[in-house]
């Protein structure tokens, strides 16, 4: 099971996507009912596997996120593979959907 990272600064969050092969970036915002709804079902989904790092980023407090990222609205979950985004899911994610590419991409 991987462990989430809680990320605090833009340089965290380039440093988690530069040192992981396959890393889930789940970006929030304070407040946001959506973001407390879905990070725990993606946690819950990727459980099983360990061959993906999942960050945590709160956009209200580590800004710069926004422009690196071009993140316009919270949640976003971003996946990367090689430190390429392979796969961007806004707002209102199907996770049945979600589920299929990543076990498409993760095994």
């Amino acid at each position: 099971m991987s462990q989430t990272e809680t990320l605090q600064s833009i340089e965290e969050v380039r440093t988690f996507v530069a040192e992981n092969d396959n890393a889930l970036l789940f970006i929030s915002s304070q407040g946001c009912s959506v973001c407390s709804a879905l990070w725990p079902r993606i946690q819950d989904e990727l459980e099983t596997y360990d061959n993906i790092a999942l960050g945590y980023v709160d956009v209200d407090e580590v800004k710069e996120v926004s422009g690196e990222y071009l993140v316009f609205t919270a949640p976003i979950t971003l996946v990367f593979q090689d430190q390429k985004e392979v796969m961007r899911e806004d707002r209102f994610m199907r996770m049945e959907a979600f589920s299929e590419k990543m076990e498409l991409m993760l095994t």
